[in-house]
């Protein structure tokens, strides 16, 4: 049976439908067997393979054989989450399939950068304690769904919570 992965290159722009598609597996026997697979049989409407609609850039991977087209999309994402933890991008939203591993490593890396001296020391440990500032760091995460500099952080302080800087 005929697999594919979905695959495309990728910003900090790309948009997050494409995102969440990026590196999808999808059986496709049915659809090249009733002939709907591509562009010219669906005379340019939506297709389930590349191109889905005009100037798409989503390309599809064709594979026999499942496993490998699990094996493609399991490197291909893990790229693009490498690409993500060393911060040679900063996407719009995280994508449904990071796996908790991942998740947790990008909580933990938030978390790092809410205790560094810099954020810190810009409040009172009196009024805001240490579990304060990890929960602002991953409500960061969250909103923007990169880990925050410092100063995006303090940034993100000061317009999201009343902590008063020292």
């Amino acid at each position: 049976m005929p697999y594919v992965t979905f695959l495309q290159g990728y910003d900090s722009k790309t948009s997050a439908p494409n995102i969440q598609l990026f590196g999808e597996v999808y059986e496709v026997a049915g659809e090249l067997f009733e002939g709907r697979a591509s562009k010219s049989f669906c005379d340019g409407q939506t297709s389930i393979t590349t191109p889905r609609y005009a100037d798409d850039n989503m390309i599809t991977l064709f594979f026999q054989d499942e496993a490998m087209a699990v094996l493609a999309s399991e490197l291909i994402r893990q790229e693009y989450m490498d690409s993500v933890l060393a911060g040679t991008i900063s996407p719009s939203v995280l994508p449904y399939w990071i796996d908790d591993t991942i998740n947790m490593d990008l909580m933990l890396l938030a978390i790092a950068v809410s205790l560094t001296e810099e954020v810190r020391n810009a409040f009172s440990t009196a009024e805001v304690t240490d579990a304060q500032l990890n929960a602002a760091a991953e409500a960061y995460l969250l909103d923007h769904g990169e880990v925050p500099t410092e100063e995006e952080l303090l940034l993100w302080i000061e317009e999201n919570r009343s902590w008063q800087r020292i």
